[in-house]
């Protein structure tokens, strides 16, 4: 490193940490209680935190990398907090309480509201955006980690290769809203030595591409953090960064809101490594010309590698936009895996809510029973993408033994392996479609971003939005989209509304329809699908936000918590 300027000694200006979150009076009590509550509960491993590289502080922001999935946005550097919500008061609502203080106020449900609000008091860091992101061709740093979530008081592991070798250090950050910002820096490795480990190796059967890296560093998750999404976010001295995304549980606490990000999902979309040679996912692999090949994809994926290039998972952006939109309302969330549902490490029966934030297409029979028991025990589901429990998986441990690091996805009958879980294929496939679950169920690809056209909007959804029958949502029906198909089972329901009718064209040029569904099980138990992936876009990404749908979204967790 002799003459070159060191990467991991930056400086960084930093400014106020909040932008009109909470009023004056409540910044100060809030910022007295969040400093004694966690008082030591940030420990860095070899010393004090150093600066951030590029850290814009609290009062400017930018979405400076396009996360995977969605075409860029333009740069946006306010100067205070954007408005997000200038619609007016609903009945019943506190027309003038600061966002940071509501929940403080309602009684109640306060204990978990704290928590979050609190949280999101400290100082924010846009740190945890990658700047210079590492490609799978050089692989210039390069991660994963041992576990998709870890409990408070568990170790988690991360495996790094550098190449060439050279010292790196890896920065941990939790998402949330942090006035804005996005993300808070937890802790730091100290600079650690890399080395280049060896390549990927190729399962000649499945086609399923893994690492068996040794371990670069380990962290004992302090027991005075809060559940939550985090990013290991690695740079090398050349400055490259990967990120390495995982899930902080907080078992003790069970949160009126569960979130349950889909990892799954995240890995079955992983082309690691994105060289057009040898990488694979469930939908592709790469022909000797280096041309993506659907009849080349591998049968099963490892959690025991790296995601492609930046290491952020493909369509990461729509569950960053609702957990920066939860934390800013203050519910009190916490938060698992796919893989946790699957695995059993969490009981929705502890939960009001249980929230899938983004595309979650790849499920278990154990994760899909779960849900199933969960509504019929009256726990609420908000499905916020479209696309959802389409693929039936199975789980498998590793070459270690380590259970469920691989997941399998024949797609057809083929699947060579007995199984209880029944072969990996479609749900629909086997008499189980999706929407006998979720209500409404995946109909096409969008070719190009269709307005949502409302309807039903007379429904409690609606309420203070002043929306219109008919009335359209420009560009929000994207990505992939569902709808309410008559030929398939339908859930048994009391109340059963379709809150979108939204015509859409495929890649084919066919006319489709969009629906946003939401009905009431005998059980009680309420299950919302947005039916198309760019809702919680509309919830808080800038560019995207659209007040009346976070008054809806808003009405429908009301209505959820309600006691």
């Amino acid at each position: 490193m002799a003459g070159e300027k060191d990467p991991f000694q930056r400086p960084v200006t930093r400014r106020g940490a909040l932008i009109g979150l909470l009023s004056a009076g409540t910044v100060t009590a809030l910022a007295g209680i969040a400093a004694a509550a966690s008082r030591g509960s940030v420990t860095p491993l070899g010393g004090a935190v150093p600066p951030e590289p590029g850290n814009a502080g609290a009062g400017a922001w930018s979405w400076t990398e396009p996360l995977p999935g969605l075409d860029p946005t333009p740069t946006m550097r306010p100067t205070t907090r954007p408005t997000m919500r200038p619609t007016p008061p609903t009945p019943g609502r506190e027309p003038d309480a600061p966002r940071g203080a509501r929940g403080l106020a309602r009684g109640g449900r306060s204990d978990g509201q704290q928590i979050i609000r609190l949280e999101n008091v400290h100082r924010g860091s846009s740190g945890w955006k990658i700047r210079l992101p590492a490609d799978d061709r050089r692989e210039q740093i390069k991660a994963y980690a041992s576990a998709t979530s870890v409990d408070l008081g568990e170790r988690i592991d991360f495996h790094v290769s550098v190449n060439p070798a050279q010292e790196f250090r890896i920065r941990v950050y939790r998402l949330g809203w942090y006035g804005g910002l996005g993300g808070r820096l937890m802790t730091s490795s100290p600079v650690l030595r890399g080395t280049t480990q060896r390549p990927p190796a190729t399962d000649p059967v499945t086609g399923m591409v893994s690492c068996d890296w040794t371990r670069s560093w380990s962290l004992v998750i302090p027991k005075t953090w809060v559940s939550g999404l985090y990013l290991a976010v690695c740079t090398n001295e050349k400055g490259f960064q990967h990120a390495v995304p995982f899930v902080v549980r907080d078992d003790a606490h069970p949160g009126e809101v569960l979130v349950v990000l889909p990892f799954t999902t995240y890995q079955a979309y992983n082309p690691y490594p994105l060289d057009n040679r040898d990488g694979k996912s469930l939908y592709y692999g790469f022909t000797p010309g280096g041309v993506q090949a659907a009849t080349l994809r591998s049968r099963a994926v490892s959690f025991d590698r790296p995601y492609a290039d930046s290491g952020l998972p493909n369509h990461f952006d729509k569950d960053v936009a609702f957990i920066q939109w939860a934390e800013r309302e203050g519910y009190d969330v916490t938060y698992a895996t796919s893989v946790d549902l699957h695995a059993g490490r969490v009981s929705p029966r502890r939960h009001r809510v249980l929230v899938f934030p983004g595309h979650d297409e790849y499920w278990s029979t154990q994760m899909r029973r779960v849900v199933e028991e969960a509504r019929h025990d009256g726990t609420h589901q908000v499905w916020l993408c479209a696309n959802n429990m389409y693929w039936r998986v199975r789980f498998e441990p590793n070459a270690h033994g380590v259970e469920d690091r691989v997941m399998v996805c024949y797609k057809d009958m083929t699947d060579p392996v007995y199984h209880a879980g029944g072969p990996t294929v479609l749900w629909r496939t086997v008499d189980q479609p999706e929407q006998s679950v979720l209500g409404a169920q995946y109909v096409a690809i969008v070719g190009r971003p269709a307005p949502l056209v409302a309807s039903g909007t007379d429904h409690w959804f609606w309420a203070g939005t002043k929306v219109r029958e008919g009335q359209r949502f420009p560009r929000l029906v994207g990505v992939e989209a569902d709808a309410i198909q008559s030929r398939y089972q339908l859930p048994a329901a009391v109340e059963h509304v379709s809150l979108s009718a939204s015509p859409f064209y495929d890649p084919a040029g066919r006319r489709r329809m969009q629906n946003t569904s939401l009905y009431q099980a005998p059980s009680g138990a309420w299950v919302f699908v947005a039916g198309t992936f760019h809702w919680p876009l509309a919830l808080s990404k800038p560019g995207w936000v659209e007040p009346r749908i976070q008054q809806a979204t808003e009405n429908l967790f009301r209505k959820l918590l309600a006691k």
